[in-house]
């Protein structure tokens, strides 16, 4: 039984963990660094113990008594080596279920158009990458790492590549082959009948890294203390496709992306294009930059926007009223919508003038429940008060002098 090599040891809340990585060449400190890493196990009472989802990619570890030492795990039991034979076995047990699910997907890429998408931009190595991302779909527990023995017992197509081969398969593809292939992908999303919509958001990853030139601090939800990196997708609400991602600097806030995704759509600009947002992407020059570029969207709207702040004020007391007209049975509250006219007049563009509609709505009962908050916080701040105690809180400042 041959040894598994590159396993470091990682002492983790009084618990020693073992992970098997791969390494990098930072060409920059001319040193290698761990490029990735793989939960393999931990050490119990100096002995080793295999994870469940590192022996379900590997049954052929299965029984076997290892030792770590030198950065390797050793075999040290006499317990027999489970052969190809052995490991074949194991995997037919889910080959008919992997045919399938293959057959499948491999159907759906080719009735979407996505089959001779990837043809066109890669024509080398379109079976690869095809497979590779049925392999994560089919077998979302398991890496890379466990790629060429899982394609070599599957109908997943394309070569059962090692993971050295997969990293310079992935590295070879180049920013044009992705902007072209993406690009493709969006205009197979316009050329439906229907008028697609699609989600834009983007999504944070705290990170520990210090070469990555991407990672930055700012708002982190999570960890305020982290820097991060910022993902933005844009989804088609149809089938929840990806047909756009950006790899942001982790300072960048939402409200500042939309014009590099219009840079990025001009060729699209013939089509309908119809967006949705939260409010982390509400602004004025937002919806003015998507009115000039004719896109549709649905967005939500920031209270404290002028335009917001009046409609409400001009709504919310006829729809206090409940009446039965403005109730909606879809949702469960109550709605109403006003047209205004948006007008901006720069030097650039001169006057301009476009629809806007305002929605707004109200629950009754979410206002009711509100209110009964609000009262018990304010009581319990004045206990404390009475008790000598002082709340750092903007809310108990607001209420109590």
């Amino acid at each position: 039984m041959d040894s598994i090599r590159n396993i470091i040891k990682v002492r983790v809340n009084n618990q020693d963990y073992l992970y098997q990585y791969e390494n990098a060449w930072d060409k920059e400190k001319q040193r290698s660094y761990p490029k990735h890493r793989t939960t393999v196990g931990k050490l119990v009472n100096e002995k080793v113990q295999l994870g469940r989802k590192f022996l379900a990619a590997n049954p052929q570890y299965k029984d076997i008594v290892f030792k770590f030492e030198d950065h390797k795990l050793i075999a040290v039991s006499d317990l027999p080596v489970v052969n190809d034979a052995g490991v074949n076995a194991v995997l037919s047990k889910t080959f008919p279920l992997n045919a399938g699910a293959s057959y499948v997907l491999k159907e759906i890429a080719r009735q979407d158009g996505l089959l001779q998408d990837l043809k066109a931009v890669f024509p080398c190595h379109w079976k690869d990458l095809l497979a590779l991302a049925m392999f994560f779909v089919i077998y979302p527990e398991r890496t890379l790492a466990n790629y060429d023995i899982t394609a070599a017992h599957s109908q997943l197509g394309g070569n059962p590549l090692d993971s050295q081969r997969i990293s310079e398969l992935l590295e070879g593809i180049t920013l044009d082959q992705r902007q072209q292939y993406m690009k493709r992908r969006l205009a197979t999303s316009c050329g439906g009948e229907n008028n697609n919509f699609w989600a834009l958001d983007t999504t944070s990853i705290s990170s520990y890294s210090e070469t990555l030139s991407k990672v930055a601090y700012s708002h982190n939800k999570e960890d305020p203390e982290m820097p991060m990196i910022k993902i933005a997708f844009l989804i088609d609400e149809t089938n929840g496709e990806p047909l756009y991602y950006k790899v942001l600097n982790g300072s960048i806030a939402d409200v500042t992306l939309l014009r590099n995704l219009f840079v990025d759509l001009a060729q699209l600009r013939d089509k309908q294009i119809n967006l949705v947002l939260d409010r982390g992407f509400c602004s004025e020059h937002n919806f003015l930059m998507m009115f000039r570029n004719h896109v549709g969207f649905v967005a939500g709207l920031r209270s404290d926007l002028a335009i917001a702040a009046q409609t409400i004020d001009q709504l919310m007391p006829s729809l206090k009223l409940a009446l039965p007209e403005t109730y909606s049975t879809t949702i469960g509250c109550y709605c109403a919508t006003k047209q205004i006219d948006w007008y901006s007049s720069t030097r650039a563009h001169g006057k301009e003038q476009y629809p806007f509609y305002i929605h707004v709505y109200y629950d009754k009962q979410r206002e009711a429940s509100e209110i009964l908050n609000m009262t018990e916080l304010v009581e319990s701040f004045k206990g404390r008060l009475e008790k000598g105690e002082i709340p750092n809180a903007p809310l108990f400042r607001k209420f109590f002098k």
